[in-house]
């Protein structure tokens, strides 16, 4: 299938992390993943209208990930729901797959349509090689589809950003939160989630609280 002038190369050439050269729609998109054209088994995301090629997550990323599913389940129960790496439309350039999502309720979990940005929560990304595009891309798209509440845990430095009001493409109030601290989501102010217990190493009792 051709993207304008130009024929996209088998999935198997494409490496880790490496942007597709040619701009892209969310239409085209899931064009080319219904026509097979990538790998079933290659993850990808489409950000204003650049295709990335995500690597594999390493045992820290997704042993993060796993953390903040069960501390957001387990806290909410059926307040949200909670969505792993799941892929949600943002515009008609960008189609994200962030490591968590919280979703406003619905009936049918969202089979028969997307959820729309204002039914997005919260959007969590875990940046340990990615921090860069999670903060410079990611960003800004998230705060132009009004996205209200971003967090980037930056794995390396053990801190969580915390992004709230998005506004024309930016968010008007940010707080970072480290080791003895612990975050409240904008939706769920009684959820408290203590920095250690989405990053670890456990060291006692990391269930969330509600106040």
């Amino acid at each position: 299938m051709a993207v304008g002038t130009l024929t996209p190369p088998p999935a198997r050439t494409l490496a880790p992390d490496r942007v597709i050269p040619w701009r892209c729609s969310v239409d085209d998109y899931e064009r080319m993943h219904a026509t097979g054209i990538f790998d079933p088994d290659l993850r990808t995301e489409l950000l204003d209208g650049r295709i990335f090629v995500v690597p594999p997550a390493g045992a820290l990323h997704s042993s993060i990930v796993d953390r903040l599913n069960r501390l957001f389940t387990l806290g909410l129960q059926d307040g949200a729901i909670v969505r792993v790496q799941g892929q949600i439309p943002l515009s008609d350039w960008s189609y994200p797959a962030p490591d968590l999502s919280l979703l406003a309720r619905s009936d049918d979990f969202y089979a028969r349509r997307h959820p729309s940005p204002d039914q997005c929560l919260l959007f969590v990304e875990v940046a340990h090689s990615s921090l860069r595009r999670d903060r410079e891309t990611k960003l800004p798209l998230y705060a132009a589809a009004g996205i209200a509440e971003y967090w980037i845990v930056d794995v390396r430095r053990r801190l969580v950003i915390v992004h709230r009001d998005p506004n024309e493409g930016h968010y008007g109030w940010h707080a970072t939160f480290g080791d003895g601290q612990s975050i409240s989501p904008q939706a769920f102010p009684d959820l408290l989630i203590a920095v250690e217990a989405i990053l670890g190493p456990v060291g006692g009792d990391d269930r969330p609280r509600q106040t």
